[in-house]
């Protein structure tokens, strides 16, 4: 009686979904096997295999095999991998042996996924404007700070080094300068949590050698997946209030699926001066000096020139390789296992770094760290979970002083110790400040995870929450007879300590619904961030035991004394709604609403969008018969706003100072003047692009126009002193304009048959002007900036020429007074900011070999090194020998003088420094899978990684990256080999 009701009821289930009857029967079941590699025979992976019709795929294994269970006799299996095409493989059961699948790259760029805010899309279907570095194209530069991996690689992007040695400052700046005195750094972004673009300085942060530190050095480039670039408004808005200036996106590695796998990264190499500025030497600079007292009829004395008559004139030092002369020893190690399943990936490493310096000493800079990724998802796939933590510590020992400059304006006859052995201090003396030190310890932490969960089809819920904190600690020592004795110097010592954390806390909905072949999706969110910074920095006096310099209590006296406290509170709520109609009409629309506390009451808040538009007009049936020859074509456009609140907090309230006690009672002193009455700083921001593909997308580019309008300019206004302060923070109706064009080329020349040339250049054409300033003339800045000019003017006195008789420079009476005075009689004599930059990048491989070349280049020019002409016991470049020496000499340089008033800046010094580097050089060689196999590994490579190795630019002058007399290192030229193993 039951089996009969048993079979009733299946029967009319059978009849209600109507089953077919063989489901009734037992099922045919069979194992498929396989293995999955790329072109060169390596295995793959983490590839995804997956029988069509159904959900629940393979993954292959570290080597690339796979074992999928099947119930059917015959189908197609679906293979994929990321930068791979897929694959459809048909099987049938009559087959035993293993599946043999070899999946082709693909070489289209307009498939790569882009990573933009709260989200990731493609190139194709992306309506804003996003520049994107890999992973590989980090890996190849042998570089300790992942942002110099940028250089040359991006339109719209200058990257500039501002200091060679380790852990130097590097300025990020995307389309441009659209602030007067504000922040003009892009937001950077870590997995999601806001990262510091410069070191903590309001909490009192030392410059040593090495200059402005860069926090970004403390990431390790290994870590780093991708870094994505945000520059116009649909692409920025949705970060509203910090997207001013653009929006830097680094996102570090995952786990990923595949059995484990085991990595070993080692490398040692070189690094050296890239460049030495070019100096008169011994008799060239005796020379010039007994010129300029014969020439203004002064006898020279010992004290006005000691380098004639107290100092050896026969014997010589090249000063700058004394100082930057070493090479220094590079040694890394990166260590990585990684592995996992459908459900569960992880990743973690272990880096370290050895770097020597190219100083006189044992100064040096290490850094390592470890990073942890762990991701999970439910086995129903409506939960997810991802975990990242990235710890990293350096510990830089440079020089307290920047001494560039004193290396190349030191005479070469300088004599450095006096015949009791003391310091000589006839001129500063560069050589004593080599036992000034300066230590440097950065401990930094980033975590931050995520929680999601399906809700329902289409619609996610999403929690993430961030935290970092970047701790500076810096011990400067200044020995007694380090310093100039006739400022009666003590043993001194400061201490500075800086903490900057961060907490963000972003809850998100997103939801996704496919209509008819149409996509909508959706998102809306919040933000809550709290950024806390402390410090101190004090001074030490009088130590009497110099070992115990650096110890703080062993001082005498502590004096200066300054701590340091603020807190930057930020709430949002934003949204975006993105439509692609039949894959050819896309619609991006976002807003934000920001609250900062940065602002007085009533200004606390701030409405920030951006619309977003493109055409795919190659989808179009008219146009594909029409333009035959083209692949792809888009047309897009943006339009919106975004803001700046890059200042200080608390300028809208009065504060006052800890004064000095009196009476045994502390007083306090006025700091500021308060301003409730400012506001947001905005940019509008319009675009219109063109994107073409031809030759089925191999050749690819892109054109773009952007225009930046930068308004309510955040400035400290300076008022009298009568006022009882120097300034106050306000808005001021001043414009800034940043036009520019865009040019992008990737092409594919070769492909196939083991041989592969992809090469890309991308050209920028920028363009800045302070389009408005009202009553500029009445102002503090009217000798700073001109409407209508670019905000990198210089002025300076127009050359009429050198007098061909008397070698005297003459210049232009511009106010018709007659005499030179300034700033009277000040013109523009041009601006430093460039005319065009750009990079060209060609990627070779044959079989197991691989080449990299990176060009950077750029046209600009910078304010020159002024000449010195004799005037002092300092030295000078050597386009000085084409000064005016005797009657009839023709040139632009000035006679050789005693009084410093003849070589004003004029209209000579604003020389080219355009230039070309070298940037990057990679060479690496992969054995083929079969010797792999042999060996018991699973990959193999040996590579050899050069950074700076060349530079084309006026031999004459300095660096043209690092501008004369600022006391920064040229970059440096780094030779790296290394050896990565996979196992």
């Amino acid at each position: 009686m039951k089996k009969t009701i048993f079979f009733m009821v299946l029967a009319t289930l059978c009849l209600f979904f109507k089953l077919p009857a063989q489901e009734l029967s037992p099922q045919f079941s069979q194992t498929l096997t396989g293995k999955v590699t790329d072109e060169q025979g390596k295995p793959l992976p983490g590839a995804t295999v997956l029988l069509q019709g159904t959900r629940v795929p393979a993954i292959t294994s570290a080597d690339g095999t796979f074992k999928l269970f099947v119930t059917v006799k015959s189908g197609t299996l679906t293979v994929s991998f990321i930068g791979f095409q897929k694959a459809s493989i048909p099987f049938e059961h009559t087959r035993t042996a293993p599946l043999s699948i070899q999946l082709t790259p693909d070489l289209s760029a307009l498939n790569e996924v882009q990573v933009i805010g709260y989200g990731t899309t493609t190139k194709r279907f992306n309506t804003g404007s996003v520049a994107s570095i890999s992973a590989k194209e980090i890996e190849n530069q042998p570089v300790s700070n992942p942002l110099a991996a940028l250089q040359g690689r991006a339109s719209g992007v200058l990257v500039q080094t501002t200091n060679g040695l380790p852990g130097g400052g590097i300025k990020v700046q995307i389309r441009g300068q659209g602030s007067l005195a504000s922040g003009t750094d892009p937001l950077f972004i870590v997995d999601g949590v806001p990262f510091l673009s410069t070191s903590p300085y309001g909490s009192g942060a030392l410059n040593g050698a090495n200059g402005i530190i860069s926090p970004l050095s403390i990431i390790n480039p290994d870590d780093i997946e991708s870094i994505d670039i945000l520059k116009d408004a649909d692409a920025t808005a949705i970060y509203g209030s910090r997207a001013a200036n653009g929006v830097v996106l680094i996102t570090t590695k995952k786990g990923k699926k595949g059995g484990d796998r085991v990595t070993v990264d080692l490398t040692h190499g070189i690094s050296k001066i890239s460049r030495i500025n070019p100096v008169l030497g011994l008799p060239y600079y005796l020379k010039l000096r007994r010129e300029a007292f014969a020439n203004d009829g002064v006898i020279p004395d010992v004290n006005t020139a000691p380098d004639l008559l107290k100092w050896d004139t026969t014997k010589s030092t090249d000063w700058q390789r004394y100082f930057y002369g070493k090479t220094a020893q590079v040694t890394t190690l990166q260590t990585s296992i990684a592995g996992g399943n459908e459900n569960n990936q992880y990743l973690f490493s272990l880096n370290y770094r050895n770097e020597g310096t190219i100083l006189p000493g044992d100064e040096n800079y290490k850094k390592g760290g470890g990073y942890f990724n762990f991701n999970h998802s439910s086995n129903d796939q409506r939960f997810n979970l991802t975990l990242s933590v990235n710890y990293n510590k350096d510990n830089n020992h440079t020089l307290y002083s920047a001494i560039n400059s004193g290396a190349f304006s030191i005479p070469p006859n300088f004599l450095v110790r006096n015949p009791d052995g003391s310091y000589n201090w006839d001129i500063s003396n560069p050589v004593a400040a080599l036992e000034q030190k300066q230590r440097s310890n950065t401990d930094y932490i980033n975590v931050s995870t995520s929680l999601g969960y399906k809700l329902f089809p289409g619609m996610d819920a999403k929690i993430s929450l961030g935290y970092n904190r970047y701790a500076l600690d810096q011990v400067a020592t200044l020995p007694q007879d380090s310093q100039d004795p006739s400022f009666d110097p003590l043993p001194t010592a400061y201490f500075s300590n800086s903490v900057s954390q961060r907490y963000i806390l972003e809850p998100q909905l997103n939801y996704r619904k496919e209509i008819s072949g149409d996509v909508l999706t959706a998102l809306i969110a919040g933000t809550f961030q709290h950024v806390e910074n402390t410090g101190y920095t004090l001074e030490g006096d009088g130590v009497s035991n110099p070992a115990l310099l650096g110890n703080l209590g062993a001082a005498n006296t502590i004096v200066n004394q300054i701590n340091t406290y603020s807190l930057y509170k930020y709430v949002s709520v934003f949204g975006r709604v993105n439509y692609n109609r039949k894959k050819k009409y896309l619609l991006d629309l976002n807003f934000r609403r920001d609250g900062s506390s940065r602002f007085g009451p009533g200004k606390q808040f701030g409405n920030f969008y951006a619309i977003g538009g493109a055409w795919i007009f190659t989808e179009e049936n008219g146009i594909k018969r029409s333009l035959p020859f083209l692949s792809y074509g888009k047309l897009r456009g943006s339009y919106g706003t975004t803001g700046n609140d890059q200042i200080s907090d608390y300028q809208y309230i009065s504060s006052y100072n800890a004064g000095t006690v009196y009476g045994g009672t502390s007083t306090l002193s006025p700091a500021r003047v308060a301003n409730p009455d400012y506001s947001w700083e905005t940019t509008r921001k319009l675009e219109a692009a063109l994107e073409l593909g031809f030759i089925h997308d191999r050749i690819l580019f892109t054109t773009a126009w952007y225009r930046h309008n930068s308004s309510k300019q955040l400035i400290a206004y300076k008022i009298p002193y009568l006022a009882g302060f120097a300034s106050y923070q306000a808005n001021f109706p001043a414009v800034i304009q940043n036009t520019g064009l865009e040019l992008d080329l990737k092409v594919q020349a070769l492909s196939g048959k083991g041989l592969n040339w992809t090469s890309t250049i991308n050209l920028t054409l920028p363009k800045n002007k302070l389009q408005s300033f009202p009553n500029i003339e009445g102002s503090s800045y009217a000798n700073t900036y001109i409407v209508g000019q670019d905000l990198s003017v210089k002025k300076g006195l127009k050359l009429l020429g050198v007098d061909p008789q008397t070698g005297i420079a003459q210049f232009a009476d511009i106010n018709n007074d007659g005499k030179i005075t300034t700033p009277a009689d000040l013109v523009v004599l041009g601006k430093t900011s460039p005319d065009l930059f750009g990079g060209w990048t060609n990627s070779f491989s044959y079989k197991g070999f691989a080449l990299d070349v990176t060009m950077e280049f750029v046209k600009r020019r910078y304010l020159g090194y002024q000449p010195l002409l004799g005037a002092y016991p300092y030295n000078d470049p050597l386009f000085v020998l084409n000064r005016w020496q005797k009657p009839g000499d023709v040139t632009d340089i000035p006679r050789a003088s005693v009084n410093i008033v003849s070589s004003q800046y004029n209209s000579t010094q604003l020389p080219d420094a355009s230039y070309g580097r070298l940037k990057n050089l990679a060479i690496s060689y992969t054995p083929k899978a079969a010797l792999l196999k042999r060996l018991g590994l699973k990959d193999l490579q040996l590579y050899i990684n050069g950074q700076n190795l060349w530079v084309i630019a006026n031999k004459q002058r300095f660096d043209p990256e690092i501008s004369g007399g600022s006391g920064g290192v040229a970059p440096l030229k780094s030779i790296i080999f290394g050896l990565k193993t996979t196992l």
